[in-house]
């Protein structure tokens, strides 16, 4: 026993030995293997930030010149001296300008969506009114195509949800356009119909190339598109995003497509009803005229860039509200305290102190009698927006603004009443009935028969222009024959008329 033992430690010792240089190294390279893996989480963390703050900072830039161009577009759309041509220009101008912002925003969204950043922004909408501006620009380019366009809404037309309205007309949009690019003859068809428990379900349904089985996968990826789609143009990403978007938001996407046999598409969402009275969507619906009497209320704009503060301060101004302005933080703090307004919008991105730096002095100088502020910005993230919340800010105002957002804090923040303008729209068959049965004024139909027997285009156009000035009605009446003149076909106009 004693001779053995310790022959026996020592092959032991010389085994454990070997077993712990084993060990050490094991150790060594899991050390090792730990480093690497956290420089990489580093590196994807840095990759990260760069991407958030490329989007904000990308963001911000193209937001703010689109700001000038649809805040014009809104404030032009008022003008109630505009000729008819000018305010269907004017029309275009803010349309196309929406599309434009919609086109960068796939940039951006899928970026968002790389970085983990995309977001639902939830507000109130009627839903009826969301899809009908959708039917409405989808039909005037099925005409374009010479397609069939079948809408077929079975959703209550007054019915306020909540929801990301943007995405979701972004998803439609994006689905349709699809189905107008690809489809040469035939028809493109929308359909939406309510379910149970607040679901709905909406059908995108074209006769065009279909999707073959072998490509149905691919096509959802980002930059990705089949030869038709290489042929028809686009950036590849509108089914990349559309998807994610409607994951996003809780909803399915179907497809049924067939090569050769068209596309159908199903989405089926949850859209709870809305919380009653939202002062958004009543305000959209009603024109702003001006502050009812005795309802005086003063702001101020603090930005650094002329257009920004020139368009919320024309937009305040044409309801009565007395504005004053400032270009830097330093400024603005200054009017702040001597003037005391009912209401402060502050631009974040501001020389010198920045709007952030700003809204914290106002707050301290002020105290008790301090308005409220109002964030006003082009980034998009909701991040950014419950910083300014934390920070004491009352809202947030992004870039490009929107009339019906700036009017609704003011009631909500200093409690202002509006007067509106009266409705000029009844129930829809009232008006078409109302427009069937109205004729402008003899001597006015008279000189523009006289003119449009006689080749005048301009004498007529200037004669509808006088008709449109007439009422809403008018308008209604006159906007037809007009763009059946912009054709030059003089004989089919004046046929129009009798």
């Amino acid at each position: 026993m004693q001779h053995i033992l310790p022959h026996y430690t020592e092959k032991s010792r010389d085994e454990l030995l070997l077993l712990l240089q084993q060990r050490e190294g094991s150790i060594v390279t899991l050390k090792g293997n730990l480093r690497e893996a956290k420089e990489q989480i580093k590196e994807a963390e840095m990759a990260s930030e760069s991407k958030s703050l490329f989007l904000a900072n990308m963001s911000h830039e193209i937001r703010t010149p689109m700001n000038a161009i649809l805040g014009y577009a809104q404030i032009l759309q008022q003008d109630t001296n505009l000729t008819t041509a000018s305010k269907k220009a004017v029309d275009t101008i803010n349309v196309a300008g929406q599309h434009l912002l919609e086109l960068i925003g796939d940039i951006l969204d899928l970026a968002k969506i790389e970085a983990g950043k995309m977001e639902a922004n939830l507000s109130d909408f009627n839903l009826s009114e969301l899809l009908d501006g959708v039917a409405t620009m989808v039909e005037i380019r099925c005409k374009q195509k010479n397609l069939q366009w079948v809408y077929n809404n079975q959703c209550n037309p007054a019915l306020v949800v909540r929801g990301d309205k943007l995405k979701l007309r972004q998803i439609m949009i994006n689905l349709l356009g699809n189905s107008i690019k690809f489809t040469e003859s035939g028809s493109v068809t929308l359909e939406a119909f309510p379910d149970e428990n607040e679901m709905y379900w909406f059908h995108f349904i074209d006769t065009g190339l279909g999707i073959a089985r072998q490509d149905r996968e691919i096509i959802f990826d980002a930059y990705q598109q089949k030869e038709a789609g290489n042929q028809k143009g686009g950036t590849g990403l509108g089914l990349s995003i559309t998807t994610r978007q409607i994951e996003l938001l809780g909803g399915a996407l179907m497809m049924e497509s067939e090569l050769g046999q068209g596309s159908h598409f199903s989405i089926n969402i949850r859209l709870p009803v809305a919380q009653e009275n939202s002062s958004d969507v009543q305000l959209k619906d009603r024109r702003v005229v001006r502050l009812k009497p005795g309802c005086d209320l003063s702001a101020l704009v603090v930005d650094d860039i002329a257009d920004n503060r020139e368009i919320l301060q024309r937009i305040l101004e044409m309801v009565g509200v007395t504005v004053c302005t400032a270009n830097t933080g330093e400024a603005g703090v200054k009017l702040a305290v001597s003037l005391v307004p009912d209401i402060i919008f502050m631009d974040l991105e501001l020389p010198g102190i920045d709007g952030h730096q700003a809204q914290q002095k106002i707050t301290r100088l002020l105290g008790k009698v301090c308005p409220p502020i109002v964030a006003f910005s082009a980034v998009t993230l909701n991040t950014e927006l419950e910083k300014c919340i934390e920070e004491g800010f009352d809202e947030f105002l992004r870039k490009p603004v929107q009339m019906a957002h700036v009017y609704r804090m003011l009631e909500d923040l200093v409690g202002a009443e509006f007067d509106f303008a009266e409705a000029e729209k009844t129930d829809l068959q009232d008006q078409v009935a109302v427009k069937k049965s109205y004729l402008p004024p003899e001597e006015l139909l008279k000189l523009l028969r006289k003119a449009l027997q006689g080749g005048d285009v301009n004498k007529a156009l200037k004669v509808l222009n006088e008709i449109s000035k007439l009422s809403a009605i008018a308008a209604g009446w006159a906007m037809p024959v007009e763009e059946k003149l912009q054709s030059f076909d003089l004989k089919s106009t004046l046929s129009m008329l009798e």
